[in-house]
């Protein structure tokens, strides 16, 4: 497993990005940091063979639309936190 953050920095504009991050969830650091970097620089032009309208991904039997579910977990977490539910009017 991997992830990917989008970063924006309130430092100049070539600062911002992207950081990666291992399966044990640390920042990619060397000597790993190198084959990723070369890995990207020779795929910076999308693959023709692909479909990459909105429909197209969204039909795809691999893309979930997960929006719901997360807001529902996000609302009962937080909802959980609230100790004045009456005088929220809840």
């Amino acid at each position: 497993a991997g992830g990917i953050m989008i970063t924006a920095s309130h430092n100049p504009k070539q600062d911002n990005g992207y950081k990666l991050y291992w399966s044990n969830g640390a920042q990619i650091i060397p000597p790993h940091d190198v084959g990723i970097a070369h890995a990207i620089l020779s795929n910076l032009e999308p693959w023709q063979a692909y479909n990459y309208s909105d429909e197209a991904i969204l039909a795809h039997s691999l893309a979930t639309n997960v929006t719901t579910t997360i807001a529902d977990a996000y609302f009962a977490s937080i909802s959980a936190l609230c100790d004045r539910k009456a005088a929220n009017g809840k």
